[in-house]
């Protein structure tokens, strides 16, 4: 039994990406590491469309993704097995000339295993963080910098760019070393991940909106810490006063 994907590849405008290679790849993820083995390869047409045959998969997971004439991988998109049959697939790809920042490079090089929805990456292990590194030749510490920007972006509403820019410029990455930085510190470590070109730079207004949103986020998150603490301060107080009660009673009644 064979499987066929018809395959749409077009650039982040929509218009045709023509004449790029695209492949399909088996991965398994195990131990040590993740095997990946390709099952077919071609070339798009004019239009941006190619069709990939192969072999009926039924392990691990397909990946079709679309390189650039570089030889790097702009997009791609995931299928889970077991796969057979005929399927349609529409890749979309960032042009290579857009990508100036450090997280640029970082979201384009990984594209092919997010299609651009980073929320996937919460759920990435270190195995398969350690595979994308082999994959994209990125370091494994901007990979877990850019998770942990993710996770963090789903807890305060900030764009991951700006909290990746924050940890870049070695601020930490979580609610509770966040808010105990100043907002003097949290704009000058996002000017500085501007400067050096870690992050794309955004207007004035857009800067200022989001350095808020955050610092009402962690004022909420300190004072909802302070509330359980509250509470779990007062249940203790009962509990214990509950136990020196019944040592004392019970005491009482054995006398």
């Amino acid at each position: 039994m064979l499987a066929t994907i018809y395959c749409q590849v077009v650039w982040d405008d929509t218009t045709p990406a023509a004449r790029r290679t695209v492949e399909a790849h088996q991965v398994l993820y195990g131990y040590p590491r993740a095997v990946e083995r390709r099952l077919a390869r071609g070339e798009t047409d004019l239009t941006g469309a190619i069709t990939l045959v192969f072999p009926a998969v039924v392990q691990g997971l397909v990946r079709v993704r679309a390189f650039g004439i570089d030889g790097v991988p702009l997009g791609g998109e995931v299928l889970t097995t077991p796969l057979s049959g005929v399927h349609r697939l529409s890749v979309s790809m960032p042009r290579p000339g857009c990508t100036r920042s450090e997280v640029e490079r970082l979201m384009r090089a990984i594209h092919p295993w997010t299609s651009g929805q980073l929320r996937r990456l919460l759920g990435w292990e270190a195995l398969r963080l350690e595979h994308i590194t082999q994959q994209t030749g990125k370091s494994l510490e901007q990979l877990q910098l850019l998770q942990r920007s993710a996770v963090l972006s789903e807890q305060v509403g900030v764009p991951v760019e700006l909290l990746y820019g924050l940890g870049r410029a070695g601020l930490p990455l979580t609610l509770s070393g966040l808010a105990r930085s100043s907002r003097v510190s949290r704009r000058r470590a996002l000017d500085k991940a501007v400067a050096s070109r870690w992050i794309p730079a955004p207007s004035q207004s857009t800067r200022v909106r989001h350095l808020e949103r955050l610092s009402v986020m962690l004022r909420s998150s300190i004072w909802l810490r302070l509330l359980v603490h509250q509470q779990w301060s007062r249940w203790t107080q009962r509990e214990l006063m509950t136990a020196v009660e019944f040592t004392t009673t019970t005491a009482m009644t054995l006398a």
